[in-house]
């Protein structure tokens, strides 16, 4: 008689209990957030949010033009953010506004590698299904994916393809279905993010050693195989003609982020083991809530092993997982630190193998021990999620700063939407209005956004184009004479601001203002709530 209660049989339904728990606990605090927040998005998602809706007014009033688009879009970045999202704009009707239209897309993709984790783990969970549970908890409760599930980044989407390759790994299939399998999660995770291979050698490794060495009693299935071969020939070609045509500018964009002057501006140069212990600590604050919830899981972990080792099992396809897992691990902790960035982000893609980790220790574990951890593990994602939604208590309890509070006030959104309006006329369309600041809730990306909003709502002909004083510009008189190549229709400041030179991306907003002012050719016009926004504009 086993008399392991973590080894008993489980019945079927339990499994499917498991799943609707982990969909759950992912689904309900996001749909919320999304349909509530009212917050300006920033630089990079306003970005790839009007792309999104670049390519969607494209698509249905020119879909000549949207041929060349898809091909060029974003051109430093990889492009399957906006190639997906211009797809879920279409919802802006039933949800109430834009960015809950993209937001479902970063929500649909989450709760698909939520369904995938459990595909992957319930073929190696040996009818246990509390360790399942843990582990799709884990995967939920994060501070950094509950707060990348309100931001309008690639990283979930990175994410998908990391749980596509561990659910491919665990997965029955025939060996030409496992293979087409690993080559289009492939060539999606490149579409989404030019570093996704930095997450998915070792697995792909794995999963193309078993399509080879291993031999499989399952029989292809005529209609997979060509929905499979068809995907990945249409998939492939589009990414790999973007990235031909876009070869340049990408790997320019690449070395200036990873090891030139532009990466110093999202971190540091620092000795080896000094970037180590800053990425391992920033490790701890994006997937756990505290540090001690940290330190309870590297110990169960450390435990969980031993408890492994003295089993005496054989090794299994689950060891092999696990080392890759950890293998993956110190290879993205180890490339990090020897690059200047820091953009802590980066890290979410790792999520799926902590998850795997969490499953593998516990199954070794008591049913006791292992209701213990589901119940911490949902008391943490609850408090993260009451932190996002603005429901705890005033003192964070998260150190991620990707977990961003819920904003209700409207105004912001407001008030780039004014800007929009004074700016943006059918008499000086095709022209540049410089936003002189940038700031998270005013900068030139986001009117940008505001801008192609008001363009998709009234089908506009014509287009309005923002832009800023320069990319970290540090130069006054070559942000001058920019604006004067580009003909600028309007300079934007906020009369509330007050920039500071050593701000690395505002150093040149004060000159700038000074310069004008002194310039007898250009009028000031004030609007916005308590004259907030001053516009200045050559001739009366």
């Amino acid at each position: 008689m086993n008399r392991n209660p973590s080894a008993l049989p489980e019945a079927p339904s339990s499994l499917y209990a498991a799943l609707v728990l982990g969909l759950l606990v992912v689904l309900l605090p996001a749909v919320p957030w999304v349909l509530l927040d009212h917050s300006v998005w920033p630089w990079d998602p306003a970005w790839y949010g009007e792309t999104s809706l670049r390519l969607y007014f494209e698509l249905t009033h020119e879909p000549t033009a949207w041929v060349s688009s898809m091909l060029h879009v974003l051109g430093i970045k990889a492009p399957a953010l906006p190639w997906l999202g211009q797809f879920f704009v279409p919802l802006r009707h039933v949800l109430g506004s834009f960015e809950a239209a993209l937001l479902t897309l970063i929500v649909l993709s989450l709760s698909i590698s939520s369904w995938l984790l459990w595909r992957a783990l319930r073929r190696s969970a040996s009818g246990r299904v509390l360790p399942i549970c843990c582990a799709l908890c884990f995967f939920s409760s994060g501070p950094l994916l509950v707060g990348l599930t309100h931001q309008f980044f690639v990283e979930p989407l990175q994410v998908l393809a990391v749980m596509w390759l561990l659910e491919n790994y665990w997965s029955p299939r025939a060996r030409s279905e496992k293979f087409l399998h690993l080559l289009l999660a492939n060539v999606f995770g490149v579409a989404v993010k030019v570093s996704t291979p930095l997450y998915t050698l070792p697995l792909s490794l794995l999963i193309l050693w078993q399509c080879f060495a291993e031999k499989s009693q399952d029989k292809p299935r005529a209609f997979s195989l060509v929905l499979l071969v068809f995907s990945s020939v249409v998939g492939g070609s589009l990414t790999a003609a973007w990235y031909v045509l876009n070869w340049t500018t990408l790997t320019a964009f690449l070395a200036s982020t990873s090891s030139g002057t532009v990466a110093e501006l999202y971190g540091q140069r620092a000795a080896f083991i000094e970037t180590l212990k800053f990425w391992s600590l920033q490790t701890v604050y994006a997937f756990f809530l505290t540090v001690p919830c940290a330190v309870i899981w590297f110990v169960g972990v450390g435990a969980g092993l031993i408890l492994r080792l003295r089993s005496r099992q054989p090794w299994n396809r689950a060891d092999t997982c696990l080392i890759a897992c950890l293998v993956q691990i110190g290879i993205v902790l180890g490339v990090f630190s020897l690059q200047i960035n820091r953009e802590t982000r980066y890290l979410l893609p790792l999520l799926p193998y902590f998850c795997f980790i969490t499953f593998y220790v516990l199954r070794f574990y008591s049913r006791a021990i292992a209701c213990i951890c589901l119940v911490l593990l949902l008391t943490e994602s609850l408090l993260v999620n009451m932190e996002a939604l603005g429901m705890g208590a005033p003192q964070r309890l998260s150190n991620s700063p990707w977990l961003l509070p819920l904003t209700r006030n409207p105004s912001e959104r407001a008030l780039l939407h004014e800007v929009i309006e004074h700016t943006c006329t059918s008499d000086r369309m095709n022209r540049y209005n410089i936003i002189g600041l940038e700031l998270p809730a005013f900068n030139a990306n986001s009117a940008s956004f505001y801008f192609y909003q008001r363009k998709v709502e009234q089908a506009l002909p014509y287009q309005c184009l923002y832009t800023s004083l320069g990319y970290a510009e540090s130069d006054v008189e070559r942000a001058w004479k920019r604006a004067a190549d580009l003909n600028v229709s309007a300079f934007i400041f906020l009369t509330t601001a007050r920039p500071r030179t050593e701000d690395a991306f505002n150093r040149v907003s004060a000159p700038i203002v000074e310069r004008i002012r002194a310039d007898s050719e250009f009028h000031e016009s004030l609007f916005g709530p308590q004259a907030q926004v001053s516009m200045y504009r050559r001739g009366s």
